[in-house]
């Protein structure tokens, strides 16, 4: 069960519909049967518009509307006189909505006028329900003590009020003057000593609070349990015999309830959990100050089955977008012992389908230049048993997103046909979510087909006259962040004014009726797929990427024309220059020279070229194009054949150090975003992540690619500087969360910045002491083992682990446990002493201590330890220096590192003549704080 940022008082619905009418946008010619003439098909909209109307004047006893209805725009002609249409009509009970889908005939008259002459039920499905307020009971009990998954509340001489969802208890809250909680991870976690040690140290307040009240929710069957189970002495009793402080709790719900009826007669309804599902949510809520909560929320579905999280406003004005901690409980640990198949638990939203092939036609823009209507094909395996599919358009956001997009999209759904093409039933749970209802369960395994026509309004981001893109957090219904789809051929239609650019390979492009219409289809699969459109100037490479075949690669960079307008960039005089510099800006002017493109070809065909090589894969896509995105400045987004670019890219170096507020971190960027980005046609296009929780290797990877581009197109020199600030991020800042869990998880007090130290930053650098660690030999063909083995697949962390000790030899575990899965850094300290020997030699004895530390004020970790591989390094009179034990000479010789495991690891080295100081980790070849030494922290 996912929360808010910030958690709203509890109410009594988990689901929403909303009362949009199909049918108002039918553009999608071919979507008709053309034997119906223009005016016939008008007469008989208006009649089904007209049916829409008299069910919107059905209105309950309050006068709220209580009917609604929609209808397809494929009318069906049986014969001069007979015309026939699906019609979907819903209806609002007390507790249960009714959707029916009708058969409706129309009949022309002797006058030659057309009437609905009968109206025939194909399906009702009546399986979205809801709470009814008269059910709802009061209670006051002696004893309520619960103790699940960490969370442990206590309370007594309370009060509570309980709702119900279809006779079965579904919410309660409680409060009482003594109610009290504490919660701690199991010990068996690394959250344990991140909570108890670093959390409660650093932000008590959001943790520990007098509680004001406690909540829970779930399924039928835990609510019931845990009301026979947590209870001693529950008794019902009159709402007047509760405490003053419950019925202002309840009285503010049950207005809140009623004004929402009142707004829409289809407030509250939503489907009853699966049977298999059980779901448990407990929060509790601070007495006084700011508005804070914290929950541990189970549900079998989720990837993680138990999860917890604070919501609140604070933590410096940053709010929770996600859970703090997230982990299994003990009946998924013993039924799923193997830590591979842990991390492959599915998303829940994949629980229902695997997507295999999208086909079919979007319009965009040519009606409504804010509208996208859709005629696709799906085609879908079905994974589990199930007569109501739930689909939505994605959201993707993660935390260090650049892009502004914020808005949610609007779905209106026109119809839902089958494979043979018969409507299907279905109905809407939200702006942008839905339910496709089958007349009859369908079994697991069925290779299911659906065609959708739809409109959707707020998709298209229109930055200026000349650039137009589809929404990036997703535009596509059914389409997921991590389906590989392996069918995809799209029509796109814009108007002829318009260039589009699109996934794939375009196959063909034609103008017709001013409409410019192009298709897109690839023989590999593609991901999230997208389209931008615009008035483009283009230029290409000085050089040529190829295939290992030796095929050409065509890459071309796009700019939009108003872009292009210049901007003035010399120091601002004037009130009135700064205030025409701004007009310009908002005009979308933002002074991309043409001569500049090339230069960028550049640099992703020398990636092209070099990604090949390392990862031993070929280009998967026919074509690459990069275009400039008016709306970011500095940043970069790849999806398949696509790379977005922030206007700020296309900055000269020179420029972006005067003018820019980022100076030479911008200019150093701008040398390797390109590259980066990439490095993501490998790392999310050839090899996917097989959920959300396993996407950092997405990131990471495709920066370690960027630093082997910045090692080849320049020189080690560059590639160890892009290291070292690597280091200094991850030092400045310190992650809450690790690595793998840094797009799930709630990562610190600036949670976008704890996302990029993390993913950007940490990540690749733990692939650079892969490097360091097993000498360039092994490293190079685990790069290219990664490639043979993973492309194509959707992976987790395991999989990386797995290929790590077949290249590299034993267990990798010790090595991914450490970077991968804990927060944390480790700190070292040096003692050591240096006396001469009988020999003459000088004996240098001594021992690293360590301990690893978390959070900005670095608490130890008690009883946490790296195991880690580094050298010791001697510096001598005259500049000379030397590593311990000495570094590989040759590419196939192993590197030979000094061990540091444990809490005190101890050495005695032998050396020649005196050495005049004594280092451990000076080249920072292990992630940690800088090394003391002969002192103490």
């Amino acid at each position: 069960m996912s929360h808010s940022a910030t958690r709203k008082t509890l109410t009594w619905a988990a689901c929403f519909t909303l009362a949009l009418a199909a049918g108002l946008f039918t553009s999608l010619a071919h979507a008709a049967d053309e034997s119906i003439s223009y005016d016939t098909r008008g007469e008989i909209t208006d009649l089904l518009q007209k049916k829409i109307g008299s069910l919107l004047d059905q209105k309950n006893a309050d006068g709220v509307g209580v009917a609604r209805g929609s209808f397809s725009p494929n009318l069906k002609k049986v014969d001069d006189t007979t015309i026939t249409a699906s019609f979907l009509k819903n209806t609002a009970d007390k507790d249960t909505e009714k959707v029916e889908r009708l058969l409706l005939t129309f009949k022309k008259g002797a006058n030659g006028k057309w009437a609905i002459a009968k109206e025939d039920v194909q399906d009702t499905y009546d399986g979205l329900h809801r709470s009814l307020r008269e059910n709802d009971e009061f209670y006051r009990f002696e004893k309520f003590s619960f103790d699940r998954y960490g969370m442990k509340v206590s309370a007594t001489n309370g009060s509570l009020f309980k709702t119900s969802y279809m006779g079965k208890p579904s919410t309660f809250t409680l409060v009482a003057d003594d109610l009290a909680y504490d919660y701690s991870p199991p010990k068996n976690l690394n959250y344990y000593q991140t909570y108890n040690v670093v959390m409660l140290k650093e932000h008590k307040e959001n943790y520990v609070f007098k509680p004001e009240k406690a909540e829970v929710r779930g399924d039928g069957a835990s609510c019931e349990q845990i009301l026979a189970s947590a209870f001693t002495g529950l008794k019902k009793v009159a709402k007047g015999e509760t405490s003053s402080a419950l019925q202002k709790d309840y009285d503010d719900l049950r207005n809140e309830w009623d004004k929402s009826l009142k707004d829409n007669g289809f407030f509250g309804f939503r489907r009853p959990y699966e049977a298999d599902r059980q779901t448990l949510d407990l929060a509790i809520k601070r007495a006084s100050g700011e508005e804070r909560w914290i929950w541990i929320d189970y549900d079998n579905y989720e990837p993680w089955d138990v999860q917890y999280g604070a919501s609140a406003p604070g933590f410096g004005g940053q709010v929770f977008p996600y859970a703090i901690f997230g982990y299994y409980s003990d009946s998924v640990l013993k039924s799923t012992p193997a830590a591979a198949d842990l991390e492959r638990r599915e998303d829940a939203d994949a629980r229902d389908f695997d997507l295999d092939s999208l086909e079919g036609t979007v319009e965009i823009g040519l009606e409504d230049s804010q509208a996208l209507s859709g005629d696709l094909t799906y085609g879908m395996t079905i994974k589990e048993t199930l007569r109501e599919l739930p689909f939505n358009i994605s959201r993707l956001r993660r935390p260090g997103d650049e892009q502004k997009e914020t808005r949610n999209p609007k779905m209106i759904i026109k119809s839902i046909t089958d494979g043979d093409g018969d409507e299907l039933s279905w109905v809407k749970t939200g702006a942008y979510s839905a339910l496709v209802i089958f007349p009859k369960p369908v079994a697991a395994g069925t290779k299911a087909v659906l065609k959708m026509q739809f409109t959707n309004l707020d998709s298209i981001y229109q930055v200026n006259p000349s650039y137009s893109a589809m929404d990036r957090g997703g535009w596509l219904p059914f389409v997921r962040f991590t389906d590989p789809i392996e069918k995809f051929d799209l029509t796109v239609k814009v108007r002829d004014k318009y260039r589009v650019l699109g996934v794939g390979k375009k196959v063909s492009e034609k103008t017709e009726n001013g409409v410019n219409v192009t298709r897109w289809s690839s023989d590999r699969p593609v991901s999230f797929p997208t389209v931008i459109f615009g008035e483009y100037i283009t230029d290409g490479p000085k050089i040529k990427a190829t295939k290992k075949d030796g095929t050409e690669i065509p890459v071309h960079v796009y700019v939009d024309k108003v872009s292009t307008h210049t901007l003035d960039e010399t120091s601002l005089k004037s009130e009135d220059d700064a205030e025409d510099r701004v007009a310009k800006f908002e005009g979308g002017a933002r002074g991309i020279r043409g001569k500049q493109l090339s230069a960028i070809a550049d640099q992703a065909v020398n990636a092209l070229n070099l990604y090949r090589e390392v990862w031993g894969q070929d280009y998967k896509f026919a074509k690459l194009d990069l275009v400039a995105d008016p709306l970011g400045e500095f940043y970069g987004q790849s999806p398949a054949s696509m790379i977005y670019l922030g206007f700020g890219v296309f900055r000269g170096e020179g420029e972006v150090a005067a003018n820019m507020g980022g100076g030479s971190s911008l200019s150093k960027f701008n040398k390797d975003v390109v590259a980066h980005e990439t490095g993501h046609q490998w790392w999310g296009s050839l090899i996917g992540n097989a959920n959300n929780r396993n996407y950092w290797f997405i990131e990471s990877l495709a920066e370690y690619s960027a630093a082997l581009y910045v090692e080849n197109v320049y020189s080690r020199k560059a590639y160890d500087e892009k290291v070292a600030e690597w280091r200094r991020g991850v030092l400045r800042y310190e992650m809450l969360s690790s690595v793998q869990d840094a797009s799930a998880l709630w990562g610190g007090e600036n949670p976008g910045a704890a996302y990029q130290f993390n993913v950007y930053f940490k990540g690749p650098y733990a692939f650079h002491v892969l490097r360091e660690t097993f000498g360039d030999e092994k490293f190079f063909k685990y790069l290219k083992d990664l490639g043979a083995e993973l492309a194509e697949k959707q992976i987790v962390t395991m999989d990386l682990q797995r290929v790590a000790e077949k290249d590299f030899g034993g267990t990798m575990a010790w090595f991914f446990d450490e970077w991968f899965r804990s927060a944390g850094l480790p700190q070292y300290a040096l003692f050591y002493d240096v006396r001469q020997t009988e020999d003459g030699k000088w004996l240098i004895e001594g021992k690293i201590k360590q301990r690893v530390v978390e959070g900005k004020e670095k608490t130890e970790l008690p009883g946490v330890y790296y195991k880690s591989r580094g050298w010791l390094t001697f510096e001598f009179d005259g500049g000379k220096a030397i590593k311990y034990p000495a570094k590989a000479k040759s590419a196939g010789e192993p590197e030979r590192m000094f061990i540091v495991d444990g809490a005190e690891t101890p050495f005695k080295v032998k050396l020649p003549e005196k050495p005049i100081a004594v280092y451990f980790n000076k080249d920072g070849e292990i992630l940690a704080h800088d090394t003391l030494v002969n002192q103490s922290w």
